[in-house]
């Protein structure tokens, strides 16, 4: 059974198609002529010309005083009790029927059961008949009933009707529950103190792993060692160039400008050689093969992209093998050229004394 008028049971009313409306506003019987106060009275069903019997919770119930209650509307359960309104339509406030393997009552006005409403024969009557429908277990009247009123929260389902997205949407709606209820009057009391604890044992911890923990004295800038990619000279350019973060292309440049240099020193050429002039002077020294001087072509040409993507500002992807390949072009001729034999001194080559300084002679003694 569910009574409920203006509470959260709009939910399960309407996983059993029932929809709770308003009630018309002007009935034809009120206690007090106060129609906030309708008096309902029990569905009797007509057919034939015969008036039927009412249903069983009301049997004994002529008048029931409702107190602000709504109305209820379903297509396929049976009218339980009424309400008269002017215009000749009349408003369903109980409704009741088989559901499945179970039974069903539903009605719109939980306040027609208060203490205060009780002292109406039809009301006590009404709640009689209600207990009695309820704990009727197969007709032998053993059945347990349990009341449940006021806040309380449902949970499962009912008729074994089990989903995953119903046990979502029941975890959603309950949190939501929870968190307008911690707005709407705080959290409870235990709870403040658990969470005043948990900040207490947190902090405590936490100062005292601070406190023990051992720090190292932290060594002057002054005398901390230079990385090598720091350094300058030799060194630390090879350590840039082997950087892992530095790029392939700035490799490839650096065979590049020894490849240009040792050519130009071995052939009396500009210092800064252009490719061309570099290309021309290999070509007509007669030293180098035609297929080494085709690879070497090919070799200077991706250099020249790759200069030409890094002074753009933008970096080209230069793979590990065309580093090796480069290398091993330029050092073949290199060698072919006889670049990497020492230069030689020129003009002649001898012993070099040092100048004698002049000889003065000794002046006479007067």
């Amino acid at each position: 059974a569910i009574l409920d008028d203006f509470g959260r049971g709009d939910d399960l009313l309407r996983r059993f198609k029932i929809e709770r409306v308003t009630m018309p506003a002007r009935p034809l019987a009120a206690l007090r002529n106060n129609q906030q106060l309708p008096i309902a009275e029990p569905w009797l069903d007509v057919a034939r010309g015969q008036i039927g019997a009412p249903h069983p919770v009301v049997s004994n119930v002529r008048q029931l005083v409702l107190n602000h209650p709504t109305a209820l509307i379903h297509p396929d359960l049976s009218p339980v009790l009424k309400v008269r309104c002017a215009g000749g339509v009349d408003a369903i406030v109980a409704v009741a029927g088989q559901v499945g393997k179970g039974l069903l009552f539903a009605m719109s006005d939980p306040s027609s059961l208060i203490n205060s409403m009780l002292r109406y024969p039809g009301n006590r009557a009404f709640g009689a008949g209600l207990v009695r429908y309820l704990a009727n277990d197969n007709d032998r009247g053993q059945g347990r009933l349990f009341v449940v009123t006021n806040a309380f929260k449902q949970e499962g389902s009912v008729g074994g009707e089990r989903s995953l997205g119903r046990d979502i949407e029941d975890a959603l709606r309950s949190l939501a529950e929870n968190l307008a209820e911690a707005r709407k009057i705080g959290l409870p009391t235990w709870m403040l103190a658990l969470l005043a604890a948990l900040a207490v044992a947190s902090l405590a911890v936490w100062v005292g792993r601070a406190s023990g923990r051992p720090y190292r004295s932290p060594l002057p800038r002054y005398a901390r060692p230079v990385p090598l990619v720091a350094r300058g000279g030799v060194a630390g350019r090879f350590a840039m160039l082997a950087a892992p973060s530095s790029p392939k292309s700035l490799v490839l440049l650096e065979l590049k400008s020894a490849l240009f240099e040792a050519v130009a020193q071995r052939f009396d050429l500009d210092p800064h050689p252009s490719a061309d002039a570099v290309l021309k002077a290999v070509r007509k020294s007669g030293q180098v093969p035609p297929v080494l001087i085709g690879e070497l072509e090919q070799v200077v040409a991706k250099m020249q992209r790759a200069e030409a993507s890094v002074l753009a500002g933008s970096s080209s992807r230069v793979s590990r093998e065309a580093i090796d390949e480069a290398h091993r072009v330029v050092a073949e001729v290199l060698a072919a050229c006889g670049a990497l034999e020492p230069p030689r001194m020129k003009g002649p080559v001898g012993p070099v004394s040092s100048p004698e300084p002049p000889h003065h002679p000794e002046a006479p003694a007067p």
